[in-house]
């Protein structure tokens, strides 16, 4: 409940991790513009995220955005960066996209951002969940049921 009330209530659990704007330059064969993978200069450790794209040169009826993608680092290439897809989501233009990765895997990640050949400009803001994560909520009501559980044998054993 904790997670869900600082989730959804909490805007200073939120931070403000990526905001740039992009124009495309390269002319695609098929007459759109093409951008190379944007790169983010980050290492991050957390879940959750919110992508909120908006594109000036976007016709109305275009909502695809593009991909958020988690690189991670598999030590196959020299200087130890992020060089290997692992997940990749999609996010949307003119609204916000709450975007979660798995941890258990790789906890450290970089992202990067795949951006359709059609959008002449985009500009990509990324907030980062700052508040309780959920493993450690999982993790501390574990905790709680070990000591509940602790104290029903506590109180089984006074009546036998």
């Amino acid at each position: 409940m904790r997670y869900y009330q600082e989730f959804n209530n909490s805007p200073e659990s939120w931070s403000e991790i990526f905001n740039q704007s992009f124009t495309a330059t390269e002319q695609s064969p098929t007459g759109g513009v093409r951008y190379p993978e944007i790169l983010t200069s980050l290492l991050l450790t957390r879940e959750t995220f919110l992508v909120y794209a908006v594109s000036n040169g976007a016709k109305p009826h275009w909502k695809f955005a593009g991909y958020l993608n988690q690189k991670i680092r598999t030590g196959l290439l020299v200087g130890g960066q992020p060089d290997a897809f692992f997940k990749r989501r999609s996010f949307w233009l003119n609204q916000l996209t709450l975007i979660q990765f798995d941890l258990d895997l790789f906890p450290e990640y970089a992202l990067s951002f795949s951006v359709p050949y059609w959008l002449p400009d985009i500009q990509i803001i990324v907030w980062e969940f700052r508040g309780a994560d959920r493993n450690r909520i999982m993790d501390e009501l574990e905790v709680v049921r070990f000591d509940v559980k602790q104290v029903e044998n506590k109180v089984d054993g006074l009546y036998l």
